[in-house]
């Protein structure tokens, strides 16, 4: 009995010992909230201080990427500060040359020199007529377009008709030593096409001239009239290539325009070679010399419309037809025309 009545007692005391006052598992409970709240703590810090890192990260990505884009913009803009993009073309028409020529024949001794004077005034006096004539033409054509394609961008009421013989992207810094060149060469064209190009020059020089064909062709984006090629003219864009190309910007030579991605493949490398090496597609063999009419870039599909009923009313166009006497150089605008003009020459 006694033995039994121990064991009770004592097993009693175990199972006491062993059971948590509420205190105690009120002190365990919070214990466990305080370590909770703690970690939870510790998570939100880290990952306040991960979203702030990342911020940093896109911050000073962006601030690099900007330093990149300012300097680039400051390297462009230095670049473009130092070239210029220049056209050498056939004039139209030049006042400069008419008043010299008219004060030259006023210095002259009328009496002495009367029949050569009147011969001189006769033949100014026609080639007027058709540089006039020329000129009228290629505005009337413009417009009658322009009526037919209201997208056509070209207006001739403010800017000069031309025949780019070379136009391409020049170092500033060379500027006025392709002046200097281009007066040497031009001025010089005459006799040296005289005793270099030609034997029978009398007879081939009266052919360096401008003749239009008697239609329209669309040609991408543009609206030309063609040039009847003939073997001065072709010379006269050779030697302008041949003394100016050397003052290229470098980097124009290695930009393709995207017409020439979609030639056909033999007549594309032909391109891409003049490019390459003059900075021009149109030079040396692949020269057409053209008016430019018309221009669509929005609406292309336009000019082919407009050229059929332009053609219904003129099916063949009248020839326009001047002798070049004057060679300009200057700024070159849209379009491939005439911004401003920087120099003249005059074939002698």
């Amino acid at each position: 009995m006694i033995y039994i009545e121990y064991t009770t007692e004592y097993q009693r005391h175990v199972d006491h010992s062993n059971q948590s006052s509420p205190s105690n598992n009120n002190q365990n409970l919070n214990n466990k909230t305080l370590n909770q709240n703690l970690k939870n703590k510790l998570l939100l810090n880290k990952g306040t201080i991960d979203f702030f890192k990342s911020l940093l990260i896109i911050f000073f990505f962006l601030l690099f990427i900007g330093i990149v884009i300012l300097i680039s913009e400051l390297v462009e803009n230095f670049h473009k500060k130092n070239i210029i993009e220049l056209t050498i073309y056939i004039k139209l028409k030049s006042n400069s040359l008419q008043n010299n020529l008219q004060n030259s024949l006023q210095k002259n001794n009328f009496e002495n020199n009367f029949e050569n004077n009147l011969q001189k005034n006769t033949l100014q006096n026609d080639e007027n007529k058709n540089v006039t004539f020329c000129n009228e033409q290629i505005k009337k054509l413009n417009n009658l377009i322009t009526n037919l394609d209201f997208n056509q961008k070209i207006n001739y009421t403010k800017i000069e008709p031309i025949i780019t013989l070379y136009s391409s992207i020049f170092e500033n810094k060379y500027l006025d030593l392709i002046f200097k060149k281009l007066n040497k060469t031009i001025s010089t064209f005459t006799n040296d096409y005289k005793n270099v190009y030609n034997k029978d020059y009398n007879k081939d020089y009266n052919n360096c001239n401008v003749m239009t064909s008697t239609n329209l062709t669309v040609s991408g984006n543009y609206l030309l009239w063609y040039i009847n090629k003939n073997n001065c003219l072709q010379k006269l864009s050779d030697n302008i290539v041949n003394t100016t190309f050397t003052y290229l910007d470098i980097e124009i030579k290695n930009k393709l325009p995207s017409w020439v991605l979609n030639l056909q493949k033999f007549e594309k490398e032909k391109k891409i070679e003049m490019i390459s090496k003059y900075g021009n597609a149109n030079v040396f063999s692949e020269f057409d010399p053209h008016f430019v009419i018309a221009q669509d870039d929005t609406t292309p599909k336009n000019l082919n419309l407009a050229l059929q009923k332009l053609q219904e009313e003129y099916p063949i166009l009248e020839i326009c037809n001047f002798k070049i006497e004057t060679i300009g150089i200057g700024v070159e605008g849209e379009y491939g025309l005439l911004k401003e003009q920087l120099q003249e020459y005059y074939l002698n």
